[in-house]
């Protein structure tokens, strides 16, 4: 059937990307049932928002970028005003940020944390990414 302008991508192509994010979700229960906690939303400039949801050690990041050009380098600041404990938002440089679920089409190296900061590097138009934080 393959793709048609103006409609969702190959239908094959979209039923296993939802089949993906299912798994993500059911093996990481902080997408289910973990604390939320916004870090960034678009306040002008790059439109990205940025969340962290937690429970327990499993810690994930949830990167949105709506912009409808490839990203050029930007970077947001580590915190929160709704997380009581910092720790738990604590992000030192070279911390591992593992795209889930690994076929999610974004390079490792396109999100990473520099200077206390989550720097965003080309990622594609119109991406949504988990990132397990290791």
């Amino acid at each position: 059937m393959g793709a048609r302008e103006g409609f969702l991508g190959d239908p094959a192509e979209v039923f296993d990307t939802v089949r993906d994010w299912i798994a993500v979700r059911r093996a990481h229960p902080a997408l289910s049932v973990g604390s939320y906690a916004e870090v960034w939303r678009q306040n002008g400039g790059v439109p990205v928002w940025v969340s962290l949801r937690s429970a327990g050690d499993d810690r994930v990041i949830v990167v949105v970028y709506q912009g409808r050009r490839r990203a050029a380098r930007s970077a947001c600041t580590c915190k929160s005003h709704e997380i009581d404990d910092v720790d738990k938002l604590a992000l030192p440089d070279g911390v591992a940020l593992v795209p889930v679920p690994a076929r999610a089409g974004v390079a490792a190296g396109s999100v990473r944390v520099e200077g206390g900061e989550l720097v965003f590097d080309g990622l594609p138009p119109l991406t949504a990414v988990a990132l397990e934080v290791r």
